[in-house]
């Protein structure tokens, strides 16, 4: 099996030839300015997470944060693909499935810890249950609470919880209820979620055009097109420090709160929504995110009031979420924040610039080919 560094000059891997014996499972793990949370995700991987067979390999997506030397001394069976820009989520871990072996893909956050057997409930569960390709396990806090392990399908059907959680100021993404019932649900979180190949090979890997954020609740609606499951799996347990890459990058380029990039976040679920539900939809999401951003600005203005001791907090909410609604028009633009071309800003007509508003977002949900779902293509 193939071990030790890999190039990958403008974002295009060398070829890496099949094995004859290929391992049970594929552990991808994607880092970007993660290497203080990447070794103690690799330390608990090979301290008892899996007793099967199995290869890693890292992807590095141009961190910053210091080399990887320390990571390759330590642990010399991983592969490295170590690449020039930033490929994002999607395109990194496309770039390692082509380079990986196993009958399984585990995609793996380094920004998680692994108890000892997780993976292998996992694989047990899909070995034991041929029509599920995807389980994931429960997700859990540095608390040992727990985070949100599954979600529905985005649609109208959430917008109570979202509202709720703008009313009572309830934000911590932490805030679950414990849930150790396994069962089908509709997608599970990319922080660490195992892959059946095959069920892979039949929809394609995931769409590159979704940068971060929802590339996975994309990948389990393709499969569930064509008739596959995605699985909970509460026996296998992992703690996530969320948004451990996404922290690094709260900078003038993006909006960042509570372990979430918003901008990049309402970015991926505009492009679901084009994608897979009706015309209508991405329309629909801009207004409710504009109520929903209302409600939390309205709840964060009155604590910063009424609780002097929590206005930190509340400053940065209101901050970011003022920032948010800035965005929420211009989503398909390359940065989020671009002004509309000053032909487009006509004083007619209602009813003309309506019409003209409604063209305008739906040139913005269509995507050409090219950035859909790429083909399985399998390296040699």
């Amino acid at each position: 099996m193939h071990h030790g560094s890999i190039s990958a000059s403008n974002g295009v891997s060398p070829y890496i030839h099949n094995e004859p014996e290929s391992p049970p499972v594929t552990v991808i793990i994607v880092n970007w300015n993660s290497l203080h949370f990447l070794l103690p995700c690799l330390e608990s991987l090979y301290g008892g997470a899996i007793t099967q067979p199995f290869e890693v390999i890292v992807v590095d997506n141009a961190s910053t944060d210091g080399n990887l030397e320390e990571l390759t001394a330590r642990y010399p069976a991983i592969s490295v693909i170590r690449n020039p820009t930033n490929r994002g989520f999607a395109g990194a871990n496309n770039q390692a499935i082509r380079h990986s072996h196993g009958r399984y893909i585990l995609l793996l956050n380094p920004d998680t810890v692994l108890f000892p057997g997780t993976i292998d409930a996992l694989w047990r569960f899909l070995e034991a249950n041929p029509g599920a390709a995807v389980a994931g396990p429960q997700l859990l806090d540095s608390r040992l609470l727990p985070l949100q392990s599954h979600s529905s399908f985005p649609g109208p059907h959430l917008l109570p919880r979202g509202l709720r959680a703008a009313l009572t100021a309830s934000f911590a993404i932490h805030q679950q209820n414990p849930d150790h019932t396994a069962r089908r649900v509709d997608w599970v979180g990319g922080a660490c979620m195992l892959i059946r190949r095959d069920a892979l090979e039949q929809v394609g890997m995931l769409d590159e055009s979704f940068f971060i954020y929802f590339e996975e609740a994309d990948l389990c609606w393709r499969l569930r097109e064509r008739g596959w499951d995605t699985h909970y799996v509460p026996q296998a347990r992992v703690i996530h420090y969320q948004g451990g890459s996404a922290a690094t990058a709260h900078d003038h380029d993006h909006i960042y709160l509570d372990g979430i990039l918003l901008d990049e976040w309402a970015r991926s679920a505009d492009r679901f929504l084009c994608k897979h539900l009706p015309a209508w939809t991405p329309i629909a999401f801009r207004v409710l995110a504009a109520l929903y951003t209302s409600l939390v600005l309205a709840t964060w203005s009155a604590v910063f009031l009424i609780r002097p001791g929590a206005r930190p907090k509340a400053r940065r909410v209101i901050g970011a979420y003022l920032r948010f609604l800035g965005v929420l028009p211009f989503l398909r633009t390359p940065a989020g924040r671009r002004a509309i071309p000053k032909g487009r800003r006509s004083r007619g007509p209602a009813r003309a610039q309506a019409a003209r508003a409604l063209r305008w977002l739906r040139e913005r949900c269509s995507y050409p080919p090219a950035t859909r779902s790429p083909g399985w293509t399998r390296l040699p």
